[in-house]
């Protein structure tokens, strides 16, 4: 069972969310199951509705996930699940909580919906990424969250092992589209890029099992 980690799909502002957003919509009909994942604590949104209107011609089964249903009471659920319902024929729609790690029945779901097909990776492999990449998506996804923004920043980092055998150097520079977001992502006294670099870090530590020297540009 292999999954697949999309750019989000929204309305493009700028050409680089443009080529980011279809090649999202592009693994459409490259997998055999879609799973959308939404919030239990948000009725649907704007950008909900747009990304279903992008599964309207899929023939792909599409799966909903509703997240965060630890923070809501189970007498409002159904009427979140009914309300999806009526926006989109969905295969399934499931309830889960990535918090208490409780995902219900989905990957049952998903079998179910699964070809015979051949083993692409060994059994033993949960991630296909370089640590690079890993690293990249780690402190890109921290400085995104933090800033609350909608508009993408691209990022890029270097892994590099130098010194002590058991700490990993990385250095990530963060690219900005326009000289405005400078000051987004610094904060006052650098509040903010110190902020996203703490939290980075230890997102690279926990997905490399070592010790981690980081320094963001």
């Amino acid at each position: 069972m292999v999954f697949m980690d999309t750019p989000g799909i929204h309305k493009p502002m700028h050409k680089m969310n443009e080529v980011m957003v279809k090649t999202a919509l592009a693994t459409y009909n490259e997998v055999d199951v879609i799973l959308m994942l939404v919030e239990a604590t948000e009725q649907p949104g704007g950008g909900d509705k747009f990304i279903i209107e992008t599964l309207s011609q899929v023939k792909t089964p599409v799966f909903l996930l509703i997240n965060k249903v630890d923070l809501v009471k189970k007498d409002a659920l159904l009427p979140l699940m009914q309300g999806y319902s009526k926006l989109f024929h969905f295969a399934e729609i499931i309830p889960v909580s990535a918090l208490k790690n409780d995902i219900g029945g989905l990957l049952d779901s998903i079998l179910k919906q699964l070809p015979q097909g051949p083993k692409y990776f060994p059994t033993t492999s949960l991630l296909t990424s370089p640590s690079g990449s890993l690293c990249r998506s780690s402190s890109g996804r921290r400085s995104l969250s933090l800033r609350r923004k909608r508009s993408l920043i691209p990022r890029q980092c270097h892994r590099r092992n130098e010194g002590r055998a058991d700490i990993t150097r990385i250095t990530a520079v963060i690219f900005v589209e326009r000289d405005s977001q400078k000051g987004i992502l610094i904060g006052k006294g650098g509040g903010m890029l110190k902020q996203i670099g703490t939290l980075a870090r230890l997102d690279a530590e926990k997905l490399l099992g070592t010790k981690i020297f980081l320094q963001i540009w």
